[in-house]
């Protein structure tokens, strides 16, 4: 379960980066060098650190993006990095292949621009997403307060996630499931560096 994760966890990660109480960017500290480790438990087993690292930047499809570096649990590290780029709409995910210098996945809105209490956007594939609200949140990494809180379901599978971003820090906490299966993830906040 844990290699379909890290694209996850990483556009969720980066997602949010500025300044305005009801704007995404306060949730998305998107710059070099930035870094944030978890801890992931995969259905009750820990399965280790991950760390991701924000390692450089390309200019595409009218907007910069920031790829960020995935070590530990589960990545391959072989050119492929999941990418969050942010414009006037919002804050967006992709994939990306520095060997191919291409996009390898499909463009998708994670967050718009201005939150607000109950917003809710669909993508590709039956996938909606829907503020649920904020929470405060502890992880080892310490307590966060008013944190955004958003679910991503998938219309065809009951296969959820549940994102915690606190403000200026990035993603805290993410829960993952498949019931179905019997199957969670939780990764929790550790440690992080963000400037």
């Amino acid at each position: 379960m844990k290699k379909g994760i890290l694209p996850i966890l990483f556009l969720a990660l980066i997602c949010l980066f500025g300044c305005a109480s009801n704007n995404s960017s306060k949730y998305y500290p998107l710059r070099l060098g930035n870094y944030w480790i978890y801890r992931a438990n995969d259905t009750g087993v820990d399965v280790g650190k991950m760390t991701v690292k924000i390692v450089k930047t390309i200019h595409r499809l009218d907007r910069d993006w920031y790829l960020g570096a995935i070590s530990g649990g589960g990545s391959n590290g072989k050119g492929d990095y999941s990418c969050v780029g942010v414009n006037d709409k919002g804050v967006w995910q992709t994939s990306y292949s520095s060997i191919k210098d291409q996009f390898t996945a499909n463009v998708r809105l994670i967050v718009p621009k201005r939150i607000e209490q109950s917003d809710v956007w669909v993508q590709n594939e039956g996938e909606t997403s829907k503020i649920l609200g904020y929470e405060d949140v502890v992880t080892p990494a310490g307590e966060f307060s008013n944190c955004l809180k958003v679910v991503t379901t998938y219309g065809y599978s009951d296969i959820y996630y549940v994102y915690w971003y606190a403000p200026h820090v990035g993603l805290v906490k993410l829960y993952f499931a498949a019931p179905s299966i019997g199957g969670y993830m939780i990764n929790e906040l550790i440690d992080y560096n963000v400037n």
